[in-house]
């Protein structure tokens, strides 16, 4: 899905929230995944430390996204230890600690 259409899609279904009635509950919110999913939250909080300041938001440690940041992966020769976790998993799922990049880049 495209951005345009994951955005009138979001718009459709909060429309459709206006005709809950009051005994009925939501439990899925619009977007939501922007941030649940961990790939998204972190483009989310890298978007706010551009706008605000490092500062504000240094409680993020340094992330990459896999693909697109494999050439600053390359780049990070002080890391010894990486923490890899799949961004649509939860509970811990599919989380390991790797020490070589090549892990990953397999």
């Amino acid at each position: 899905m495209v951005h345009g259409q994951r955005e009138e899609r979001s718009f459709m279904l909060s429309q459709i929230y206006q005709y809950l009635g009051p005994y009925q509950k939501v439990n899925h919110f619009p977007s939501s995944y922007e941030l649940t999913r961990k790939d998204c939250m972190y483009r989310n909080i890298a978007k706010m430390q551009a706008t605000h300041g490092q500062r504000h938001f240094n409680f993020v440690p340094v992330t990459y996204i896999i693909p697109q940041d494999i050439p600053l992966l390359k780049q990070n020769t002080k890391q010894t230890l990486f923490i890899v976790k799949p961004s649509a998993k939860s509970q811990g799922k599919g989380i390991h600690v790797i020490s070589d990049i090549q892990q990953v880049l397999c």
